[in-house]
């Protein structure tokens, strides 16, 4: 069994060098694709300036367009939400972790792949470091690993492999609303584990051949569902009533008053807890709110990634 175990544990790492800070974009500015709008109209989407997302779909002032735009304000009245378009992790409020693999990964001077720092990306400068050897049991950065964009890489081997950031109060969740996204794979089949603990918070992600064979569930504060091994998957985590969406499939715990508060900070990475075992886990990007992020900015948000990966 393999267990991917993801907390905040930030310890300074000693002999570092930057390394792979490149900024990455979803897309050319300017540049369009098809879209289809709510009301089953034919549009386009626009690239912004900075080519880090497309605009909302556009379908001009046909009649369709006119149905989509009464669908859309339908939709808004009732939930409250605004359709936006697709949305970058900073154009959502109460952003307190931001990590992307293309930008400020810092390597070990000797292990030269191996890495100690993976800097936050939010205001709150929550980066995450690495406590350990840094070249023995630490992640490592696959350049390009994934189409043109880098991954940070957990492969631990009969121990774990971890990232920590250290306790701060923009970490503590408390019994309030909060959200987490990361975009990550598990390459092995058969493989599960638990990848993401932050306080009393648990996410187990399952291989499709493991015995775990039921669809995305919540169950109380813990959360589980499967993934298959053949790309990488938009995993989303919703509270204080605990949700957990992958790929946009969402299913939805019972417990909402665990207090997430406690527990020294966020740790995440991969930890084999039975022998003879080989987990692994990578990752391309990970974001977390303090604060209630709503329907519509999560699938805002899991468009823009999808976007910007190809997924």
């Amino acid at each position: 069994m393999k267990t991917l175990f993801f907390a905040a544990l930030f310890v300074a790492a000693c002999g570092t060098t930057q390394a792979t800070t490149d900024a990455s974009t979803v897309c050319v500015p300017g540049t369009s694709i098809a879209c289809v709008g709510t009301g089953g109209c034919s549009g386009g989407q626009a690239c912004n300036a900075q080519g880090t997302g497309y605009g909302a779909c556009d379908c001009g002032s046909s009649d369709a367009g006119i149905v989509d735009a009464v669908a859309d304000s339908v939709a808004d009245s009732n939930t409250g939400d605004v359709d936006a378009g697709p949305l970058a992790p900073d154009q959502i409020p109460n952003l307190v972790l931001w990590l992307d693999s293309m930008k400020g990964i810092t390597t070990d001077t000797t292990c030269t792949k191996n890495v100690v720092v993976w800097a936050d990306q939010s205001p709150h400068k929550n980066n995450v470091k690495n406590t350990a050897d840094p070249c023995l049991n630490t992640p490592t950065v696959s350049l390009s690993g994934y189409k043109s964009f880098d991954v940070v890489q957990f492969i631990p081997n009969g121990t774990g492999q971890l990232l920590h950031a250290t306790d701060d109060p923009s970490l503590h969740l408390g019994t309030a609303d909060f959200a987490i996204a990361m975009v990550i794979q598990n390459p092995h089949s058969g493989e599960d584990g638990r990848i993401w603990d932050q306080g009393a918070l648990q996410l187990f992600v399952y291989g499709p051949t493991s015995t775990f064979t039921g669809s995305v569930q919540g169950v109380g504060n813990v959360l589980q569902a499967p993934l298959s091994t053949s790309t990488f998957h938009i995993v989303v985590l919703r509270g204080p009533a605990f949700e957990v969406r992958i790929d946009g499939v969402s299913a939805k715990g019972t417990n909402p008053s665990v207090d997430l508060s406690a527990g020294g900070g966020l740790d995440f990475g991969c930890v084999e807890t039975q022998g003879n075992d080989y987990p692994e886990t990578d990752y391309l990007e990970i974001a977390e709110y303090q604060g209630t992020v709503t329907d519509g900015q999560v699938i805002g948000l899991e468009s823009w990634l999808k976007n910007k990966y190809g997924l």
